[in-house]
């Protein structure tokens, strides 16, 4: 079970919050160290979430240096911006060079580009989406280290998004079709928020195509209390996805130690289905999505004991 951290932004002295991306030119002296104490600690994975701005920017859950802008090229490519692609591949770089076993790239789109936001089919945008994950996976490639691309954040959707719906399934047929054709895709998922109604639409979504791995994002009350709690959660979950012979990601959680026990009971009690990652955001339960800390509080005491 390897432990991790969602990587998204960071604290200067001057108490502002940077874009890890956006922002890496930034503050790459203090980025690094991070990088360095999170290895110190025994997190062997880490996550990267760019939030990709449509041309809607008056959504305030996005903070302006968060944000991702995507440009074009004469040959039809799409990547970010091009400091922002620039820092994206330097910080490939330093989270190799610092030894991390592997890096998850979970793809976070807002506005134009989010289903929510559409009165109809939206070709020109899944288009550019598409394009971008072909670059991103590239660019994953070439950076030579092992990788797991989470192709639309919480993309699985309940029945009552047909448009969502859609659009990660031409994701996906377009993805597996062209690099895992015939096979079991071994390098990317479509995470989702495991509410009954949305694990249900698992089967739609893949349409009998299952990635290797399923990436779930599960906080809930600790110790467990129920339908809703991170054990029970996790433990309906892996009940599903059991005979679609795939792994389990602990996409985000809680960075608590209750949280993760409740976890790994889970595992315990649910041996046919491998809990692959743990990846917490380094944010208390009930905190604002933008107040986070420094280093992320994930340490040595979250090792698991055989």
């Amino acid at each position: 079970m390897n432990l991790g951290n969602n990587y998204v932004t960071y604290k200067v002295p001057d108490g502002r919050n940077y874009g890890v991306i956006a922002e890496y030119h930034l503050q790459r002296d203090l980025i690094r160290p991070h990088l360095n104490a999170m290895i110190d600690s025994g997190q062997t994975v880490i996550k990267l979430a760019p939030f990709i701005w449509g041309d809607m920017p008056d959504e305030p859950y996005i903070p302006n240096g968060y944000a991702i802008q995507l440009v074009g090229d004469s040959n039809g490519r799409v990547t970010f911006e091009s400091q922002q692609w620039s820092n994206f591949i330097s910080l490939l770089s330093d989270i190799k060079g610092a030894k991390f076993s592997k890096v998850v790239v979970g793809l976070c789109f807002s506005g134009s580009y989010h289903p929510f936001n559409w009165t109809d089919w939206n070709p020109s945008s899944a288009a550019v989406i598409w394009i971008l994950i072909a670059a991103i996976r590239e660019a994953l490639i070439n950076n030579g280290m092992p990788f797991s691309l989470d192709l639309f954040d919480e993309g699985i959707p309940s029945e009552i998004y047909p448009l969502l719906l859609r659009l990660v399934q031409y994701l996906w047929i377009n993805y597996t079709g062209l690099f895992w054709r015939g096979q079991k895709c071994l390098d990317a998922t479509i995470s989702f928020v495991p509410f009954k109604d949305v694990v249900s639409q698992i089967p739609k979504v893949f349409g009998g195509n299952y990635p290797s791995v399923f990436e779930a994002h599960i906080y809930g009350e600790t110790p467990d209390t129920g339908e809703g709690a991170a054990y029970s959660t996790a433990c309906d979950v892996m009940s599903f996805i059991k005979t679609f012979g795939s792994k389990m990601r602990i996409g985000e959680t809680y960075p608590d130690i209750v949280t993760f026990e409740e976890l790994v009971r889970a595992q315990k009690d649910n041996p046919d289905v491998e809990i692959e990652d743990i990846i917490a955001w380094p944010v208390a339960a009930g905190s604002a999505p933008n107040v986070m800390i420094n280093l992320p509080p994930i340490t040595n005491n979250w090792t698991v004991k055989s």
